[in-house]
């Protein structure tokens, strides 16, 4: 069915508010799903809202800061719902980086954001350089390994330009972990050279494959990556590190003002380097610049009949 904007937050909200969630916390969550689906990444979408939902389930407090510094924070989330943590722990940020010109917060939660370009792109809508990373649950494999220590560990940068922010978020794997969810759903194989099984055999079977683990992009260079974001991601802030420190998951944010280093016509030449990328190709068109995709949110996207039923089951009037 077609869906417009209003009436899939009318849906959401409600069944957010069924389940027990605030109004702020229905609203904050709602705004990250639905910016998700317009953009067309639906497994961070419509999709997830029973998941988050379930989340609310397990909340033990409120986001606070625990630690804190003129240009750094550290929030420990209180396993509250990860988009409301990363909000809370962005506008941290924001604040630090806007008075200090840098920030850098640390944030221990069972979840993070859903997807790290919302987040990211708020700050580069303010004028802030921005980056963040989290270290998952740990599912994929070591270059040369086939035993999971990693998590997808998704991380993302965006900086302001003069046509709009440029953002990029990806995950370390060689294809998305909703990969796995999609696949097993649909009774469709993972594209190849993205899994192995439990020993160590390629395999493109999702079941095989959640039995066994992902594998990064890039051989050593995603997985070197990826270690990092454990150590950066997990460690730094108190949180589960491989399979060596078990525990919640962590993330950070990085925010530095653009003009930091005196170029304060940072804008016009971020854009400048946008206009090299698209003319680059003969057919400019087709070249695609991170976070600059269409969208339109005043209109209706098409959403899986089935999917907006259980939507609606989950609420009391339904």
């Amino acid at each position: 069915m077609r869906l417009s904007y209003e009436d899939a937050e009318a849906i959401v909200g409600a069944v957010f508010t069924a389940g027990g969630f605030t109004p702020h916390e229905a609203q904050v969550c709602t705004a990250e799903i639905l910016d998700a689906e317009w953009r067309g990444k639906t497994s961070y979408g419509l999709e997830l809202v029973p998941h988050v939902l379930a989340w609310g389930a397990e909340k033990q407090g409120e986001p606070e800061i625990r630690e804190e510094g003129p240009a750094s924070a550290f929030v420990e989330g209180n396993n509250s719902v990860g988009p409301v943590v990363a909000a809370f722990a962005l506008d941290v940020a924001l604040k630090k980086a806007a008075e200090t010109g840098v920030a850098v917060v640390g944030v221990r939660n069972k979840w993070p954001w859903l997807t790290a370009g919302y987040h990211l792109r708020r700050a580069a809508d303010e004028g802030f350089i921005a980056a963040t990373w989290s270290a998952g649950v740990s599912i994929v494999a070591p270059h040369g390994g086939s035993r999971p220590v990693f998590g997808t560990n998704p991380f993302g940068v965006a900086v302001p330009a003069s046509g709009g922010a440029v953002v990029f978020d990806t995950a370390v794997t060689a294809g998305p972990a909703s990969a796995m969810r999609d696949a097993r759903r649909l009774g469709q194989p993972l594209p190849e050279g993205t899994a192995v099984d439990r020993s160590g055999r390629p395999t493109t079977d999702p079941v095989a494959a959640r039995k066994g683990a992902l594998l990064p992009f890039g051989g050593h260079r995603g997985s070197g990556l990826a270690m990092m974001i454990e150590l950066l991601g997990g460690a730094w802030v108190g949180a589960k590190t491989g399979v060596y420190r078990p525990g919640p998951r962590g993330f950070v944010y990085f925010l530095a003002r653009h003009d930091l280093f005196g170029c304060l016509e940072f804008h016009e030449v971020a854009e400048g380097l946008v206009h090299d990328v698209v003319n680059a190709s003969q057919n400019p068109s087709g070249m695609r610049v991170p976070g600059r995709g269409p969208v339109n949110f005043a209109e209706a996207r098409e959403v899986d009949d089935e999917l907006v039923a259980r939507l609606r089951r989950l609420t009391p009037d339904s």
